[in-house]
This record gives structure tokens, C-alpha cells and sequence, in this order.
């Protein structure tokens, strides 16, 4: 930087330009006047934009709090003045800026000193403001947990809010500081007293509010509040008590009930609970009863346990017909099902079941609890008493024989469609089904029988319906077995069929398929009829990546498999779609219906019966191509005319010969 020259009396140097004219010398002054206000708007800026930066990172820095921050923040600004005013730059030609300009902008930068000396100060007073807030919020807590705790130090604790608001002397005006110390004083007393409520001690929280001159710390409101408080938790006390003492009350008589029915309750104590007050008269005498007829079963339990044991030691068994014998049985069989309370289901169905066999006899509570069970509204529950009992009747009838018919019959028609994988729900609404077809036949040939007698005259002999007795049909239950594997099923899983029971069977069998379980090699076509994947797109069974939709209720392949409900569905539907697409009019293959054909094996007309089953074998397309062909043919089927693949021509022929007189309806 270039030295500023000065004169003998301090005053800088100004070269005196040569003589000029009037008008230079004005365009010269014009020039100093501009060089001089650029010099006071650029060195003022500066200093402020330096100032403005140190004071935000005294800020950012959390300097603005401390105490010496303004002091040490005009130091600084003394310094920055200084150094933007010691280097006077010079103008056009050599001239210097006038040393007015250099004062103006001293006084500028003072004004901007004291602008930011004053926002320092505001900003100290704030942060101490802030801090002293703080402060007495943490330490207020603080108080008022500990007046919380307890009472008695109380008077301590608001000594200590004073010397608290002592440490704050000149950061808060006096009425605010005011403000602030009647805060923390009536924050102590009111969690002294919520302590007192909530411990229970309501009259010595009143006393404290009333007597100890606390009242004119909290305000006549507060006040008020406070003791309203106290009434309120004194009524809640009370009601708590009553509440709890009724409560133990209902548990010494909830105890006293469990213990009489476990027959671990003798009549002394039952004594001691009604001079106690824990039970009344009333149920004294009931629950006594009880005791009595408890020790009375038990002693006829152990009885006929001795009778049965005698009789079964001496290779002998109870007699059915002798009433002494069938109480002992039963009083034998109560005792064993008190031992087998807390078995399994599984576990003690197997132990009774051991017991009906080895005395022969099927104990009353065990003929109740069965035919409680078929009355269920649960499916399981009425699946597996339904099996227990046909199993009961299947290895001796004498053992049912005092159940109602309707009972074994509706027990043997659930056991019938108990097929493996079908869920008891399922296996339940086929049986009802079935029930309910059986029951509408009957009817209608009452009602038939009843206009036969009313029209057949006196005197001729009637005869039997056709199908022999007259007695009632039962169902064959074999298929429902576990693990049984039958060629076909014994009993229609969908009677309500549109496509007869005895088509399907013939399907099935064409279809080489002896179970619901079946696979094709592939693995591709599933089940009793073999769908294939297009079969089981076309209705909806099957997405185009190979997923089950959840059509019939079922989700996977596995699921398929093992639900014949969900088979039957989906074959009948397969069948509506195939006479759909028979009859379209792009196909219209039943227009051949009643067309003979002189067939390789033997000559036969198309039926439509013969087209639903060829169609299931290889589509209404290839049927259509197959007719078409034999038209052109003259109806004369020859192999060697086939087109290239014969065997799907074949394959076609024989489904329609073999299906020709095979009614697909009902």
C-alpha cells in the first residue's frame, strides 16, 4: 500500500493540478464528489458486512451468552474501523479521496458500532432470559417432586424457591420475577398435597391447605380445586373399599365353589365360611346339598367299581338287562371319566371306548355325551361322535341299541362322505344333503303309495315298493375309513349333480382314474376326471400362471386332490362348458346327433351323451374335425384316412361308441 503523504500541519497532500478553465475545474470537482461518496459507500458496507459476519459467528458459536461478549465484539469493531481507514486509495490523475469523505465514513462505521453493540446487548439479556427460564423450569420440577414425595419439608422447599429467584436479580423485571416465585411456591404446595390424595392421607393434605397457611400460597381458586379434589378421592376411598371388599367376598365364594366341585371341600369349613359372613344361609344349605350328593355318587362309584371288577375278575361282564348291573356300570364309568378330566380328547376316547368294550356295555353319560355331540353346532364335534358311534354299532348293535333311530342313521350317512382331506364342515352339509334327498324321496313315494291304495279297490292285496322291505336305506359307510382306497366311492359326494352318478363313474374309469387322488403321468391332469390345465382355465379354476383362483374353496393343488365336493363341481362345469361350445354356432357339432357311423369296431350313432365324453377327452374342436371328416367320408371310418396322428381320431370314436346309451342326466 502506498504511504498517505502528509503536510507540515497534518493535512494530506493534494497535488495541485496545472491551471485549467473554468469548465474543467467544475467536471474536476463533479469528479472528487463522486470519488468521495464511492469511497463512504464501499468502506461503510464492508465494515458492516465484517461485522454482521462476526456477530453470527459469535451466535453460531453460543458466544452471545457470555458476559464479555459485547465488550469483546467492540474491540473487534474498533480494530475492523481502523484497518478499513487506513488504506486511502487514490484517484484518477493522483488525486486523494478529501478527508470529509474519510470522516463521513468513520461516522458511519460508528453508527454501525453502536447498532450492533445494542443488538449484542439485546441478544446477551435474551439468551440470560432464556437460561434463567430454563432454569427455574428444571429446578421447579424439582421441587415439586420432592414436595411430592413428602410433606413435611415443605417450608424447606419454599426457602428454597426464594434463594432460587435470588440467583436471578437483574435478568427478570420485578414483576415478572414476582410471577415467577409464586409459580414455583404454589406448584410445590399442589404436589404436596396431590402426594398426601394419592397416598390416601386426605385429612392431612385438608389440614395442610386449611390450617398451615398455604391456602394464600395457592390462591382462594386453586385453593378450592384442590379440596374439591379431596372430597372426590375421600367418596373414590370409600367406594374402593366397598368394591374390594365385595370383590374378596365373590373370590371366597368363587374358592368355596371350585373346591366343592372338586370335592376338596368338607362340610366344617363350609361351617366356618357361613359364621364368617362369606356365604349366606341360602348358599350354605345349597352347597352343603352338594357336598352330600357328592359323597353319596362317590360312595355309589366305588360300589359299582367293586361290582364290575368282581364281575370282569370272574371272566364274566355286566349284564345289560340287570338294572343293579347298569348302575354299576355307570357309577364305574363316572369315576374313570373324573380320572380322565385332564387327558387329551384323543386320549381318553381310545380309554372309554376300551372300557364300552370290556364291559359291553355303553354307560349312560358316555350315550349322552355322544348324542350331545351329534347335536353340536360344531362339525368336528358331530364328525368324530358319529364315527365313535358306528364304530360301537359295527362291532356290537346291542350297544346302541337305546338310541334313537334317526341318531345311527344320521351317524352312519356322516360317516359315509368322511373322506379323506374333506374338512368336517364340508363332510357335515353333504350328509344333511343327502338326508334331505332321502327324506324327499320317501315322501313322494308315500305320497304315490297313498293315491295308489286310495285307487286300488278293497280287498286287493298291496305290494311292497320296488327296492324290497320297505325298511330304510342306509348308506354305506366303508369309503369313509381312513386310508381306504376304493376304485370308486360308494356314496355320490354331490348328489345334486346335473350330470347322473353313474356317467361320472364311466368317465372316471375311461379316464383310468381310480381315485380323486389321481394323476396323470405328467402330472398335469388332476383328480377323479382328469382336467387338464386347459380344461381347468376354461372354467376358472386356474389362472395362466398355473395358480388356483379359490373356485369350490380351494387354493392349491393339494387341496384339489383331496376335496371330491370341489371335483365334482368343476366336472360339472367342465361338461356345461363343453355342450356350450358343442352347440355354438361356429361349431354346431350337435347337428350330427342320431348320425350313424360305421365305425372300426362296430357301427353306433352320435349322442350327445357320446359327444360331452369325447369332448372331455380331447375338446370340442378335434371332436367337430373328427365328424367333419367322417362326413367326408361318407360315415365310414376308415384309419387310414385319419390324419396325420390317428390316435386322436380313435380316441374320439371310442368315446362316442362306448358313451352312445351312457345318459349323462340325472
Amino acid at each position: 500500500m502506498p504511504k498517505i503523504p502528509f503536510d507540515d500541519d497534518g493535512r494530506y497532500e493534494i497535488e495541485e493540478p496545472p491551471e485549467l478553465s473554468e469548465a474543467a475545474k467544475q467536471a474536476l470537482a463533479r469528479q472528487r464528489k463522486l470519488d468521495d461518496g464511492n469511497f463512504i459507500t464501499e468502506r461503510t458496507l464492508a465494515f458492516q458486512r465484517d461485522m454482521a459476519a462476526e456477530f453470527a459467528r459469535a451466535k453460531a458459536a453460543g458466544d452471545t451468552g457470555d458476559p464479555m461478549f459485547v465488550k469483546d465484539l467492540m474491540k473487534l469493531a474498533s480494530e475492523m474501523r481502523t484497518e478499513h481507514l487506513s488504506d486511502i486509495p487514490r484517484g484518477p490523475g493522483g488525486r486523494l479521496v478529501s478527508p470529509d469523505a474519510i470522516e463521513d465514513a468513520r461516522a458511519n462505521m460508528d453508527g454501525s458500532m453502536e447498532r450492533f453493540q445494542t443488538a449484542a446487548l439485546h441478544r446477551l439479556n435474551l439468551e440470560r432470559h432464556e437460561k434463567g427460564f430454563a432454569n427455574i423450569g428444571a429446578a421447579g420440577v424439582e421441587i415439586a417432586a420432592a414436595a411430592k414425595r413428602s410433606a413435611k419439608g415443605l417450608s424447606g422447599l419454599l426457602i428454597t424457591v426464594d434463594d432460587l429467584m435470588g440467583q436471578f436479580e437483574g435478568v427478570f423485571a420485578d414483576v415478572e420475577a414476582a410471577e415467577q416465585r409464586a409459580r414455583l411456591r404454589a406448584g410445590a404446595v399442589t404436589a404436596a398435597v396431590d402426594g398426601l390424595i394419592e397416598r390416601g392421607n386426605t385429612g392431612e393434605a385438608r389440614e395442610l391447605i386449611q390450617k398451615s397457611g398455604f391456602d394464600a400460597e395457592l390462591g382462594p381458586g386453586a385453593a378450592r380445586l384442590l379440596l374439591g379434589r379431596i372430597d372426590m378421592s375421600e367418596k373414590d376411598n370409600a367406594l374402593l373399599a366397598a368394591e374390594q371388599a365385595a370383590e374378596a367376598r365373590r373370590a371366597g365364594v368363587a374358592d368355596i365353589r371350585f373346591r366343592v366341585a372338586k370335592g376338596q371341600l368338607f362340610p366344617a369349613e363350609l361351617d366356618a365360611a357361613l359364621a364368617q359372613g362369606t356365604i349366606g344361609a341360602g348358599q350354605h344349605a345349597r352347597l352343603l346339598a352338594r357336598i352330600e350328593k357328592r359323597d353319596e355318587d362317590r360312595a355309589k362309584r366305588i360300589e359299582g367299581m367293586v361290582r364290575v371288577n368282581d364281575k370282569l375278575a370272574n371272566d364274566g361282564k355286566p349284564d345289560p338287562d340287570d338294572p343293579a348291573d347298569r348302575a354299576a356300570v355307570d357309577a364305574s364309568f363316572d369315576g374313570l371319566s373324573a380320572t380322565l378330566a385332564e387327558h387329551p380328547p384323543e386320549d381318553r376316547a381310545l380309554i372309554e371306548d376300551d372300557y364300552v368294550a370290556e364291559t359291553g356295555m355303553l354307560p349312560a353319560a358316555l350315550s349322552d355325551s355322544l348324542t350331545a355331540g351329534m347335536l353340536s353346532e360344531d362339525p368336528a364335534a358331530q364328525v368324530a361322535a358319529a364315527g365313535r358311534l358306528v364304530a360301537f354299532d359295527d362291532a356290537d348293535p346291542a350297544l346302541v341299541v337305546r338310541l334313537p333311530a334317526d341318531t345311527l342313521t344320521r351317524a352312519r350317512t356322516i360317516t359315509a362322505y368322511a373322506y379323506p382331506g374333506l374338512t368336517p364342515a364340508r363332510i357335515v352339509q353333504l350328509a344333511a344333503e343327502k338326508m334331505a334327498q332321502v327324506d324327499g324321496e320317501k315322501a313322494e313315494l308315500e305320497g304315490k303309495e297313498g293315491i295308489d291304495r286310495a285307487s286300488t279297490p278293497s280287498g286287493t292285496p298291496q305290494q311292497p315298493a320296488a327296492g324290497g322291505s320297505g325298511t330304510q336305506t342306509q348308506v354305506s359307510h366303508a369309503a369313509g375309513k381312513p386310508g381306504a382306497k376304493q376304485a370308486q366311492p360308494l356314496a355320490d359326494p354331490l348328489p345334486q349333480s346335473p350330470v347322473a352318478w353313474s356317467y361320472r363313474n364311466e368317465i372316471a374309469k375311461a379316464e383310468q382314474s381310480k381315485n380323486y387322488q389321481a394323476l396323470s403321468p405328467s402330472g398335469e391332469a388332476w383328480g377323479r376326471y382328469q382336467l387338464t390345465p386347459i380344461a381347468r382355465r376354461d372354467i376358472g379354476l386356474e389362472r395362466l400362471d398355473g395358480s388356483l383362483t379359490g373356485k369350490y374353496g380351494v387354493n392349491t393343488k393339494k387341496e384339489f386332490l383331496n376335496d371330491p365336493v370341489a371335483q365334482e363341481q368343476a366336472f360339472a362345469d367342465v361338461m356345461k362348458r363343453n355342450e356350450e361350445q358343442l352347440r355354438d354356432k361356429n361349431n354346431n357339432t350337435v347337428q350330427y346327433i342320431g348320425q350313424q357311423i360305421d365305425g372300426v369296431k362296430a357301427k353306433f350313432k352320435i349322442s350327445l351323451s357320446g359327444l360331452l365324453a369325447a369332448a372331455h377327452r380331447r375338446g370340442a374342436g378335434a371332436v367337430r374335425q373328427y365328424l367333419d371328416h367322417q362326413k367326408a367320408n361318407k360315415w365310414i371310418s376308415n384309419p387310414k384316412t385319419f390324419p396325420a396322428g390317428p390316435r386322436i381320431f380313435k380316441s374320439i370314436e371310442t368315446r362316442l361308441r362306448t358313451f352312445e346309451n351312457i345318459s349323462h342326466a340325472p
